[in-house]
């Protein structure tokens, strides 16, 4: 018998689980123990059920694993894409499955102009291919809804009809459920199963070649092992992060699409309600903070196969809960500047009059408050500055803008008695989470400054590639300094679905919308290369391509040959170092209707620390006598 070890259960015993969990469940938003007709809520009963919902328990997750990169074979393996012809094979298949199971029939108009207007709403790059989308309605499913390939979504007729018949949330609701399953599909959970089983085939084939040396073939079957390990371990079932990330992209998607958000999460409220009527009550009076932090739990506790399942709908309501809200807890928030300390102090409640004039800074991604000393240093020693109450905005740095900018407006509210005074100076991402909390939020401001902020967006995902991939191929000077570099390889969290080019965030922030006052506005930008550079450096890439396929080529392990060009494309120079300062373009550092506007001849970590950057942006602020 196959038993426990301290790494996790055993291969077998993961595909016996895995097995197991595909004859009893699919993935979807439509929970185990949601009803089967849909629940609309008065805002009385919302507001109790989201209370109690924050206020609940305490989620409890599994320690991060960590992807194997010690080997350019590891890098390869973990990074293939699964080829174009493999994904539409796989997904033809499992949607034929589909409709061997279920008796199908046609989606009725009106659901069917649902999913149209969310695929309208779609960026252009995830828009699934017409001949693998569209919608279908089968009889008698366990699901409200379920994804199939790149974009074919089913439906449960009977749950369809009933929320077709709810003419005031219904909609709604239907989208919300859609939306979350389009989001599993465009975020890429739903190719995971695919391309790790395509990765497992690989490699099984190549452990089996008969010539294949006891050392080579020791090194991969361990990261076979890998690939089977904890994060695979329910392979046809959403992992918990996923579908979190599934829910906020389809907030998000419901949101830019027209649709009624609030009503839409009647759906995660009434499958909250089934499982716990205790929500509906009144919520007592609260005190302190509500338990929002995970507890991590040790993977040596053999509970990674409970708590992979999908997590509960009062714990996703939560999740959603704090971002609508801008709700942040922690050490987070407005920080006042103490000139004489040359420290900061969390800002206390009501604390600057509404006729104060103060400055507010927002750092970046992977960024903290204490970027802003030089600047704060600086306008400390100009006596016209003296009045000038100095502080500085600290936010989750790889977290949502939307909701960092939501809780820009929940601060400056607790301290400001008025906003109409304020300066607003931003690095980086911090420029977005200032525009979500001005022009969406329509919160208050006097000026406001922004240094590096991507408002077109950054192709972060291909600037962390090319990092990656450089240190198989050799130093090349790409120029990144470490907290640069750093920032990139890090930025793994919504933050880094935000800032790609065209996000649903930032098509929704880009949106034309009235008193925008953008004459209000100063850009600082950064071109860290020159042409001379610049040329110079594309020839250095171009020399490492070729190196790199030579040592390829030379290689006769099929494995290599086979994911090699994952390799090769990734180096490759974006525009983000060609034409920027390494991080943002420099077109996607200028907006719309801004005038003023600098550049530098600096990196993006170099722009709130720079002399020359600090000497304007204090100059633009303070006003000399």
């Amino acid at each position: 018998m196959k038993r426990f070890n301290s790494d996790g259960p055993s291969v077998g015993l993961r595909r016996l689980i895995g097995s197991l969990v595909l004859m009893t469940a699919w993935c979807g938003v439509g929970l185990a123990e949601s009803p089967s007709k849909p629940v609309s809520f008065a805002n009385q009963e919302r507001r109790r059920i989201d209370d109690n919902a924050v206020w609940g328990s305490r989620e409890r997750v599994n320690k991060a694993g960590v992807e194997a990169t010690g080997s350019l074979l590891e890098w390869l393996v973990v990074h293939a894409p699964l080829p174009a012809d493999e994904e539409r094979r796989r997904a033809d298949s499992d949607s034929q499955q589909t409709q061997a199971k279920f008796q199908t029939s046609e989606t009725p108009a009106a659901a069917q102009k649902v999913y149209d207007d969310l695929i309208a709403a779609l960026p252009t790059r995830m828009r699934p291919p017409k001949d693998q989308s569209g919608t279908a309605t089968v009889e008698n499913a366990e699901r409200h809804a379920w994804l199939v390939g790149l974009g074919r979504v089913y439906l449960d007729k009977v749950w369809l009809e009933a929320v077709l018949a709810d003419e005031q949330t219904g909609r709604d609701q239907l989208a919300f459920v859609i939306a979350n399953e389009l989001g599993h599909g465009c975020l890429g959970h739903a190719r995971r199963r695919w391309q790790r089983t395509w990765l497992e085939e690989e490699l099984q084939k190549d452990v089996e070649r008969k010539e294949l040396l006891p050392s080579e073939r020791a090194k991969k079957l361990k990261i076979l092992e890998n690939l089977r390990g904890v994060g695979g371990l329910l392979e046809g079932v959403y992992t918990r992060e996923e579908d979190y990330q599934a829910d906020l992209f389809a907030v998000h998607l419901c949101r830019n699409a027209g649709f009624d958000v609030e009503n839409g999460l009647d759906v995660l409220r009434a499958a909250a309600v089934t499982k716990d009527r205790a929500l509906l009550n009144e919520p007592p009076p609260r005190t302190g903070t509500p338990p929002v932090e995970p507890e991590i739990q040790p993977n040596t506790t053999h509970e990674q196969i409970t708590l992979a399942s999908q997590p509960p709908a009062a714990h996703r309501l939560r999740r959603l809960r704090l971002e609508l809200d801008g709700l942040v807890f922690g050490e987070f928030g407005l920080f006042e500047f103490n000139r004489e300390t040359k420290s900061f102090t969390r800002a206390v409640d009501a604390s600057v009059p509404a006729d104060a004039r103060a400055v507010v800074c927002i750092h970046g991604m992977e960024s903290s408050r204490d970027v802003w000393l030089p600047l704060l240093n600086r306008m400390t020693e100009k006596p016209a500055a003296e009045k000038l109450r100095l502080f500085a905005f600290q936010y989750p740095a790889d977290d949502s803008l939307a909701r960092s900018g939501q809780f820009l407006k929940r601060e400056v509210q607790r301290v400001f008695g008025s906003a109409k005074q304020i300066d607003f100076v931003a690095h980086s991402a911090g420029g977005l989470v200032f525009r979500w909390y001005a022009e969406v939020a329509s919160g208050e401001f006097h000026l406001a400054t922004f240094l590096g902020t991507p408002h077109l967006g950054s192709d972060l995902s291909r600037l962390r590639r090319l990092l990656e991939v450089v240190q198989f191929v050799g130093d090349l000077p790409l120029g990144f300094d470490s907290a640069l570099q750093n920032a990139i390889l890090d930025g793994r969290g919504q933050i880094s679905f935000d800032l790609q080019p065209e996000s649903l965030f930032l098509t929704y922030l880009n949106r034309t919308r009235p008193n925008l006052h953008r004459d209000q506005y100063a850009i600082h930008r950064g071109k860290a290369l020159s042409r001379t550079r610049a040329f110079v450096l594309q020839t250095s890439v171009d020399a490492g391509r070729v190196a790199l396929t030579r040592t390829l080529d030379k290689e006769s392990d099929p494995l290599l040959t086979k994911f090699k060009a994952s390799a090769l494309e990734a180096l490759v120079l974006p525009q983000e170092i060609v034409d920027g300062d390494l991080c943002v373009r420099c077109d996607s550092a200028l907006l719309d209707g801004v005038k003023l506007v600098e550049t530098h001849s600096l990196k993006h970590t170099s722009l709130p620390r720079d002399a020359g950057v600090i000497s304007l942006v204090v100059k633009r602020l303070i006003v000399e006598p």
